[in-house]
């Protein structure tokens, strides 16, 4: 699924006809920001942290500011962005036409609590993206069409309420993708028919209710992906059920189930049927 637009453009004038600025009709990129550019904000008026891993270029202030910075980085690949950045607590906007690797971009910034839409149309891997947020509340519903990897994607993001639907019709590893995202209640049923890897796509995810049954035809390894779903009501039956008598069955399937359910009656009761060496 490819997400389009139309760029609708509008000169703003003075009153003595002076050019003062451009108004873009462009979702992933209202601000009318220059290529390969994040526009954040820092919780102490300084550049986002550079502590370990963070690949960044340059961090400009931005004019009548003294926490806003336009970031930018020359190339595609914008891997680790601002990995370990702890000062960073939004991203306002981006223009990221053409970037191709997001992996640990955003990982490890603990205080980020809002980030915009962007353009990802173009990227291959959401590996780790935002691992380990712990203050991130919600995400935007990123373009993901040409995604094979989502590996930890948000991993420890235990302040995120909600999760969209992300277009996984060509992911290939989905491993640990909502680890010990602890306030999800419900998640979409993301299409995982070439999907290998699910382990510990939902370990820890304590608040969901019940599971969608997602494709498993093709999962190879199932190791504690809904492990200590604890509150689980229904799904949990229906997903082994199905992914024991297919083809080939998962190989690795320890713990898929592990105490999966268990703070629920019907969940309880469909864990029970269950054979041990599933939970």
């Amino acid at each position: 699924m490819k997400f389009g637009y139309t760029i609708n453009n509008k000169l703003m004038m003075n009153s003595k006809g002076k050019l003062i600025g451009i108004e873009v009709n462009d979702p992933y990129n209202p601000l009318g920001l220059p290529p390969n550019t994040f526009r954040v904000r820092t919780n102490d008026g300084k550049p986002p942290n550079e502590i370990i891993y963070a690949e960044y270029d340059t961090a400009t202030l931005v004019e009548g500011t003294t926490d806003i910075y336009d970031v930018y980085k020359s190339g595609t690949d914008f891997k680790r962005l601002f990995h370990d950045s702890t000062n960073l607590i939004e991203v306002i906007g981006a223009n990221t036409n053409g970037i191709t690797n997001i992996e640990y971009m955003f990982s490890y910034c603990p205080s980020l609590s809002s980030v915009s839409l962007f353009d990802t149309s173009n990227v291959t891997s959401f590996e780790a993206a935002f691992k380990g947020c712990k203050s991130l509340t919600s995400v935007p519903a990123y373009d993901t069409s040409n995604v094979t990897g989502m590996y930890f994607t948000f991993c420890d993001c235990s302040s995120l309420s909600s999760i969209p639907w992300f277009d996984t019709s060509n992911v290939t590893i989905i491993y640990g993708m909502l680890y010990n995202c602890l306030n999800i209640s419900s998640v979409p049923l993301y299409d995982t028919s070439n999907v290998v890897q699910m382990g510990g796509m939902l370990c820890n995810c304590t608040s969901i209710t019940s599971l969608p049954l997602f494709d498993t035809s093709k999962v190879n390894w199932m190791e504690c992906a809904f492990q200590n779903c604890v509150n689980v009501q229904s799904g949990a039956l229906d997903l082994y059920r199905q992914a024991s008598t297919q083809t080939k069955p998962p190989r690795f399937h320890e713990q898929a189930f592990h105490r999966c359910g268990v703070d629920t009656e019907t969940g309880s009761a469909e864990l029970a049927q269950i054979p041990s060496d599933w939970k």
